[in-house]
């Protein structure tokens, strides 16, 4: 799937966090994102998620900076 076709089918910042907490691995959700979101490449909502989840998750924090 394109990356074009990703970000069309992504939802609020919200919503993605909702979604990963029900299929039981939010930190795996957010990390798939991490490339992009460093690149630029992450849509808006995409970025939101994965700055919101970052705020209140230490190892993902920690992840990202390295």
């Amino acid at each position: 799937m394109s990356k074009h076709k990703n970000r069309m089918k992504e939802g609020s910042a919200t919503d993605q966090l909702n979604n990963a907490n029900i299929q039981g691995n939010p930190c795996q959700s957010i990390k798939d994102k991490f490339a992009d979101y460093l690149t630029g490449e992450l849509a808006a909502s995409g970025n939101a998620a994965v700055r919101e989840h970052v705020g209140t998750c230490p190892a993902c924090e920690s992840e990202l900076t390295e």
